[in-house]
C-alpha cells in the first residue's frame, strides 16, 4: 500500500525518527525477496470438523516503531484466544483457525494468497474416509486489526487527548459493497450481543465500512468482519491515532486503559465464537 495523504501525515520510512538505537538497528534489516510463510492452527471439532471459523491478525508493521497496535494487538488477542481454545477441557462442535498473516502492509497479500489457494479446497476430506479436512468450509472470517487507542479526533492545536476517550468503543466493521454484505452484518451483530453480554467495561459500535484489512480478501467468499479500536475509513485515515505507522507506536506509548480495550476486544470474539462454534467444557 501507498503512502497515505489523510490528515494523519505520511508513513514514517525514516530510521533517523526512530530515537531508539536497538530499534533503529532492527528496522534497517534488509527484507529478501521470496515466499512469506503464515503461521496457523486449529482447534479442530468434534461435531463439524469440516466446517470452522477464521480468527486472524497480520504480524508484520511499518513506521519503524515496535508495531505495538498496528498489529501488536491483534496479533497477541489471537494467541490469547488460541490458548484458550486449546485447553483439551475446552470442545468445540467446529472447527477455529487462529490465523497470523504476513504482508498485510504490503498490500493484504499474504490473506489474499491463502484465499487464492485455499478458497477451492474448502470441506474436502483428505484422504478420502479420513475425517480430515485440511481446509474445512469457511463460516465466518473475523479479523483483528488495531486495538488500542481511541482518544479521540486531534484537537484543534494538534494535541491528542492523553487518555481514552469515556466513549470509547470496539468497533466491528463488514462492508457493504461485499457479495455477502447481509451475511457479514448479521455476523457483525452477533459480534455486538456477545460484547454486550460478555464485555466487561468498553461497548461495541457497528460500522459498514470494512477496508484495508486481512478481512477484505474473504468478504465476496464468506461473511467477514473486522474488531478495531476506531472506524479504519473516517477515523484512523483521518489521524486520530498519531501512531499509526509510526516510530511511537511502542508499547510504552500505551496506557492501562488502552490494553483494557483490547481485552474487552478479545472478550468479545471469545464470546461470539465460543457461541457460534459450539463450546462445552468436558469433565
Amino acid at each position: 500500500m501507498t503512502s497515505a495523504t489523510t490528515g494523519r501525515g505520511p508513513d514514517n520510512t525514516n530510521l533517523a525518527a526512530q530515537p531508539d538505537a536497538a530499534l533503529r538497528e532492527l528496522n534497517a534489516q534488509s527484507v529478501p525477496p521470496g515466499p512469506r510463510q503464515e503461521v496457523y492452527c486449529t482447534k479442530v471439532g468434534t461435531g463439524h470438523p469440516e466446517e470452522m471459523y477464521i480468527v486472524g491478525a497480520h504480524m508484520d508493521g511499518r513506521g519503524l516503531g515496535e508495531a505495538a497496535d498496528d498489529n501488536g494487538s491483534g496479533t497477541a488477542l489471537v494467541m490469547e484466544l488460541a490458548r484458550i481454545f486449546s485447553d483439551p477441557a475446552v470442545q468445540t462442535d467446529r472447527s477455529i483457525r487462529f490465523v497470523l498473516w504476513n504482508n498485510e502492509e504490503g498490500g493484504l497479500a499474504g490473506s489474499r494468497a491463502y484465499v487464492d489457494q485455499r478458497v477451492s479446497l474448502q470441506g474436502k476430506e483428505e484422504p478420502a474416509g479420513s475425517g480430515r479436512y485440511p481446509e474445512p468450509k469457511w463460516l465466518g472470517m473475523i479479523q483483528h486489526d488495531m486495538l488500542l487507542w481511541d482518544h479521540g479526533m486531534p484537537r484543534a492545536d494538534g494535541s491528542y487527548n492523553p487518555e481514552q476517550r469515556s466513549e470509547a468503543d470496539v468497533n466491528i466493521e463488514f462492508q457493504t459493497n461485499a457479495k455477502l454484505a447481509d451475511e457479514a452484518m448479521k455476523l457483525a451483530f452477533r459480534f455486538r450481543d456477545a460484547n454486550e453480554k460478555y464485555a466487561t467495561d468498553y461497548p461495541a459500535a457497528v460500522g459498514h465500512h470494512m477496508t484495508n484489512t486481512d478481512s477484505t480478501p474473504f468478504m465476496d467468499h464468506v461473511a467477514s468482519i473486522s474488531l478495531r479500536e476506531n472506524e479504519r475509513g473516517m477515523q484512523i485515515g483521518a489521524g486520530w491515532n498519531p501512531h499509526y505507522h509510526q516510530p511511537t507506536d511502542l508499547y510504552s506509548s500505551y496506557s492501562d486503559k488502552d490494553f483494557r480495550l483490547g481485552l474487552n476486544a478479545a472478550q468479545t470474539t471469545l464470546g461470539g465464537v465460543a457461541q457460534l462454534a459450539g463450546v462445552s467444557l468436558k469433565d
